[in-house]
């Protein structure tokens, strides 16, 4: 049975701890949109679509792709190895271009204090088979985020920088005790081969194309709805796509407990392992936002006006659209990890890569449309890569067994 096995009882600890975290870091970042405004919401949220790009190149997809490698037959300590390695080198790199950008100070400083967040060690965890250790360490974290800045909140006139550099020590000790308990890892650590370090950045340079190109729906998108309707409507539509922050969290989870299962599965060619995984992975995947998307569509306007204060009230409207987004996010997740498993990571690239192409350029001439209508699109596009998905993941999970 789906709920009697050792994959679903580390689910339920993994999403329940995550579900706290994500509970918790939503409490404040209500708080914070009524405490800042819409406008001054919008610009923290702006520095946080920087620092979102600045991850997605300095983890480089090394996330998804380390139980690939390690599935392979390379040792964890050649993984931790690679995988570190690749993010100091991405993230000197972005730091840089930040640095030498011609964003305004708050913006580089946000910037840089936030990207420390990419160098937690929930790979290595996962690797390890310790992912509720670092369940535990993560919420703890976030919990302790959380208190500080509700408690400087409520007292005090916050600025930014302010929140930035509590985001930065806290995270910062959270690492330090993660190294703690990996410091075999750290203390045998070197630099790896060459050829390695380069076939990692060329294998994977289309995941970051993936990245990229899904960074478009809820990142690039910002960009345009800042610029053509303004920072107020930025820091209302963020303020909606925060609801997905519980649905990635939960997603994450999915991810670490079914990844490394579902590409061994692909990798012995064994039907019945894949099967019996992906259904859990999507099950458990689809049903909080299917939760979601019913709870917006009968309660939006009462959750809103206890949530948020009268600045938000257009999110009244935008809740039950953004809802479908969710549902159609945690399924385009998980057909990620059927095409890294199949290794059709050129074609999985190509197809998001002219989809985020095409949208953004709708993007750039929606300039007298509202923020409902800019959401409407995105699920317009999401829809055709999904679909494509499911024919090609499909195709390619019958031609893939049948010659096993």
């Amino acid at each position: 049975m789906i709920f009697k096995n050792k994959n679903f009882t580390q689910l339920v600890l993994l999403v329940n701890n995550s579900a706290l975290a994500s509970l918790a870091s939503y409490a404040l970042t209500i708080f914070l949109a009524n405490h800042l405004g819409s406008e001054r919401f919008g610009k923290y949220s702006y520095v946080l679509v920087l620092v979102g790009l600045q991850g997605i190149l300095i983890n480089y997809a090394t996330d998804s792709i380390a139980g690939a490698i390690l599935a392979k037959g390379e040792r964890k300590q050649t993984v931790f190895n690679l995988i570190y390695t690749v993010r100091i080198f991405f993230f000197i790199l972005t730091t840089s271009l930040i640095i030498i950008s011609t964003f305004d100070w708050l913006t580089k400083v946000g910037v840089v204090l936030l990207s420390i967040l990419n160098f937690n060690l929930a790979f290595l965890f996962e690797l390890r088979k310790k992912n509720k250790t670092y369940s535990f360490i993560y919420l703890m974290e976030r919990l302790t985020y959380v208190l500080i800045i509700f408690s400087l909140l409520i007292w005090s006139e916050t600025k930014l920088l302010t929140i930035f550099i509590i985001f930065f020590l806290v995270t910062a000790l959270s690492i330090l005790y993660q190294f703690k308990l990996n410091k075999y890892y750290l203390f045998n650590y070197e630099l790896p081969k060459r050829n390695d370090f380069i076939g990692l950045l060329k294998s994977n340079s289309f995941l970051i194309g993936i990245s990229l190109s899904a960074f478009a729906y809820g990142g690039f998108s910002k960009f345009f709805i800042e610029n053509n309707i303004g920072m107020d409507a930025l820091g209302i539509f963020s303020a909606g796509m925060q609801f997905v922050v519980i649905i990635t969290l939960i997603t994450a989870q999915i991810h670490r407990v079914y990844r490394l299962p579902i590409y061994k599965a692909i990798l012995n060619r064994n039907t019945t392992a894949f099967m019996h995984f992906a259904k859990q992975a999507f099950f458990f995947s689809v049903s909080p936002a299917l939760i979601l998307l019913i709870t917006f569509i009968f309660f939006s306007e009462f959750i809103i006006g206890v949530l948020f204060s009268e600045q938000f009230k257009a999110l009244n409207d935008l809740m039950p659209v953004l809802g479908v987004y969710f549902i159609l996010a945690s399924v385009d997740s998980i057909f990620e990890l059927f095409w890294i498993g199949f290794k059709k990571l050129k074609e999985y690239f190509l197809i998001n890569f002219c989809n985020s192409c095409i949208l953004l350029i709708t993007f750039f001439y929606m300039s007298s449309l509202k923020i409902e209508d800019f959401v409407i699109v995105i699920i317009i596009f999401k829809s055709f890569t999904i679909i494509y998905s499911l024919i090609r993941i499909n195709f390619l999970k019958k031609m893939w067994f049948i010659n096993k």
